[in-house]
This record gives C-alpha cells, sequence and structure tokens, in this order.
C-alpha cells in the first residue's frame, strides 16, 4: 500500500510541473507576440514619420559662400555632405549676384570685373558640372538680382528710368537670350522681390515703399496684375511654389531686424502660418521641390541683413514642424532634386 501511495503522489507531482512548465512556455509566447493592431500602428507610424522626412528632406541645397578670395558656391546633400561646384576667386570676373535657379540646376549670375558696381554680365552656372559656365548676355543692368524662371527659359529683372513720362520702376520679362522683352509692371517707388510660380507663367513681386507697408502682387505674362495681400511688416525675401508662397518678415526696425521669422501664405492671400520662433534673422526662404519643406538661413544681423556675413541653413519640415541645422553660408541661391 505504502508503493502504490508513493507511486501515486510521484506522478502527481510529475504532472504538477509538466503543467506549470506549458504554462510558463505559452504565457511568455503570449507576452512576447504583439497584438496585431499594436503591431499596425506601430508600423504605420514609424513609416507615415519616415515618409514624411523624406519628402520634405530630399535633393540638394545650392548656396554661396563669401571669403577674402571671391565667392564660392556649393551644393550640399540633405546630410551636410558638400561639394564646391563653382569658385571666382582665380576668375577676373566677379559674382555679383546669384540668387536664383532653373530646375535642372543652372545658376543665373551677374558676373562683372572686382570693382564694378553696377551690372555686368548674365550667365549660367552650371552646378552638376563644377567650374562650368556659359554668358547668355553680354551687357546687362538691373535694379534688382535677376531671377531665372524654373523652367530656365525667362528672366525677371527691373530697371529704373528717370524720364518723365516712364518715371520709376519696372518689373520686365525677357527670354533666356534676352529677346521678347515685356513690360509687366510700373511703381513710381519700388518693384522688387521677385518670384516666379513652378510652372513660369506667373510672378509675384513687392510694390510701394516696403519700410511702410508691404505688397504682394501677382501677374501673368500678359501683364495682368492682381494684388495679393499688404502687411505692415517688412518682407525680406519670398517664394512661391504652387498654391503656397513662403516668406520671411519683420518690424523692419534695426532694433527688431532679429526677430525676423518665416511665414507661410496661401497664394490667394489666405492662411498665413507661422512656421518659425526664436532670435535670429531668418531669411532666404525657400521651398522644398515637393514643397512638403523649407529651407532659410538663420543669421544674426546689427543693422541691415549683410551678405558678407554667414548664418546656418536651416531645414524645416511643415507637416511635423521639426528642423535641423544643415551648414553654413551667405545666402542660398536654390533647392533642386
Amino acid at each position: 500500500m505504502k508503493k502504490s501511495a508513493n507511486k501515486t503522489i510521484f506522478f502527481v507531482i510529475i504532472l504538477a510541473i509538466i503543467i506549470v512548465v506549458i504554462g510558463i512556455y505559452f504565457g511568455k509566447g503570449e507576452e512576447n507576440t504583439p497584438t496585431a493592431n499594436n503591431n499596425s500602428d506601430s508600423s504605420v507610424q514609424s513609416q507615415s514619420q519616415s515618409d514624411s522626412e523624406k519628402n520634405a528632406f530630399k535633393g540638394s541645397i545650392v548656396y554661396l559662400v563669401k571669403s577674402t578670395n571671391g565667392s564660392d558656391i556649393y551644393k550640399s546633400d540633405m546630410e551636410g555632405n558638400a561639394k564646391k561646384v563653382y569658385t571666382d576667386s582665380d576668375e577676373s570676373l566677379k559674382i555679383k549676384s546669384a540668387y536664383s535657379m532653373n530646375t535642372s540646376g543652372k545658376i543665373l549670375a551677374v558676373l562683372a570685373p572686382a570693382g564694378q558696381e553696377f551690372g555686368g554680365s548674365l550667365f549660367l552656372i552650371d552646378s552638376n558640372n563644377p567650374g562650368q559656365k556659359e554668358k547668355i548676355i553680354d551687357q546687362f543692368a538691373s535694379t534688382q538680382a535677376p531671377i531665372l524662371s524654373p523652367n530656365g527659359k525667362k528672366i525677371a529683372y527691373t530697371i529704373f528710368s528717370n524720364t518723365e513720362a516712364d518715371y520709376g520702376f519696372s518689373l520686365y520679362v525677357m527670354n533666356i537670350d534676352g529677346s521678347n522683352k515685356q513690360k509687366i509692371s510700373t511703381d513710381q517707388v519700388s518693384v522688387k522681390i521677385l518670384s516666379w510660380n513652378s510652372d513660369s507663367n506667373k510672378i509675384a513681386y513687392l510694390k510701394g515703399d516696403n519700410f511702410k507697408e508691404s505688397v504682394i502682387y501677382s501677374a501673368d505674362l500678359n501683364a495682368h496684375e492682381q494684388k495679393i495681400i499688404s502687411f505692415k511688416e517688412k518682407i525680406y525675401s519670398l517664394n512661391w511654389h504652387d498654391d503656397n508662397f513662403v516668406l520671411s518678415k519683420g518690424s523692419g526696425s534695426e532694433n527688431e531686424l532679429n526677430k525676423a521669422e518665416i511665414y507661410k501664405l496661401g497664394s490667394s492671400g489666405k492662411n498665413l502660418k507661422r512656421l518659425t520662433t526664436d532670435d535670429t534673422h531668418d531669411d532666404f526662404c525657400l521651398f522644398s521641390p515637393t514643397g512638403q519643406g523649407v529651407v532659410f538661413l538663420s543669421a544674426s544681423y546689427d543693422k541691415n541683413v549683410d551678405i558678407t556675413k554667414s548664418g546656418e541653413i536651416t531645414l524645416l519640415n511643415i507637416e511635423d514642424n521639426k528642423s535641423k541645422k544643415l551648414i553654413e553660408a551667405n545666402y542660398i541661391i536654390g533647392w533642386i532634386e
């Protein structure tokens, strides 16, 4: 009887141990296996963040750096890996302005001998082929830096006339070779800060006294002009992409120069949204090729915007408002795919 009882107890203990082991095994399995909902949510969130950053930050930033020897143009990827694409340090013609480029990477630049204050020759500098440039117009003069259309076929520029019949500033558009000049708009005080739309068939600009009121206009190539919006603040830069503008604006006061911020604005003049808030002058703003990102230069100036002083190129994702510093520059020329 005793042996039989001991056998029974032994088997009961073994059975209990097996049940405990099985329970622990399956319990751990359930604990380590995520539910379908959790797995799905995590995957979607991770993918969404990845896609957002990828769409906002892709392509190359082209920018200018000034030195004691001259001006250098660089092209950087989204990680700050930059290469020099042009320098005028060993050239007789120096870069006077280079504020725009087309979607294929050609930069419109005014080049002139050192010491020449006004005018020069128009060149296209190829950011995809270091050191390569092409003269397109020999003698050119404009009160503002000329702006190349995204498709590379048109140039917008301004001139000043002191004749009584045509006194003031005029905005013109011409073909890339200087032919087919068309007057788009005039103003006795000022026409400046030009920006083409993505389709290269309209242009936005400011008219009037920018220190008292900034008035944004747009016009098509048939000179059909439309007033978009006016601000009491000063606008420093403007860029047009599809149905939106990105712009830099501030009070215009010397004491508040480093409070200029970046804003997004619908092309109809509605839905103004502030994108930055900091203690630096945010300027030279441009949309990314997709329109989901913005690049701008963040710098600290004294009494005016001084392009001989450098700042930090900053990338901003409009969707989540996340930003990152890229590299130092004096001003930004363009953002291409």
